[in-house]
């Protein structure tokens, strides 16, 4: 079920290859791309390649997209990861309760208080890719 986060993510970031209109939930989420984007100065593919690789993002740019990203889809508020996000983040992507519990679990200690959106988005994003190559193997 992580994977739809991740799906979707690559799926905007390859949008000219998707023919079919987009529904509702991934169009919300292309705003947030966008506009995560922006604020960030990102203009080219080129800074959001750790998006399509296995690895984290390095640049302060990409660190703060990947944070102004997650922020924008609920699982961090105020430059912290929480529980409390987690669990709403699955009810509104409409997913089980069990998927952010374990979102949660598996993440928490690996992304830390965080102060820094920069830092914890980066750290989630790259915990959200071990999980989902975890659940590939």
């Amino acid at each position: 079920m992580k994977q739809v986060l991740i799906f979707t993510i690559l799926a905007i970031v390859k949008s000219t290859d998707v023919s079919e209109e987009p529904g509702p939930i991934v169009q919300k989420m292309k705003k947030i791309f966008e506009r995560c984007a922006a604020e960030n100065g990102i203009i080219s593919g080129d800074e959001l390649m750790f998006l399509k690789m296995d690895t984290p993002p390095l640049t302060t740019q990409a660190k703060c997209f990947m944070g102004c990203y997650l922020e924008g889809m609920g699982l961090i508020k105020d430059g912290k990861f929480t529980e409390e996000n987690c669990l709403s983040w699955a009810g509104n992507a409409k997913l089980a309760i069990e998927t952010g519990q374990e979102l949660w679990d598996k993440c928490r200690s690996r992304v830390g208080d965080g102060n820094d959106r920069c830092e914890t988005g980066s750290n989630l994003w790259m915990c959200i890719r071990s999980l989902t190559k975890k659940k590939k193997n």
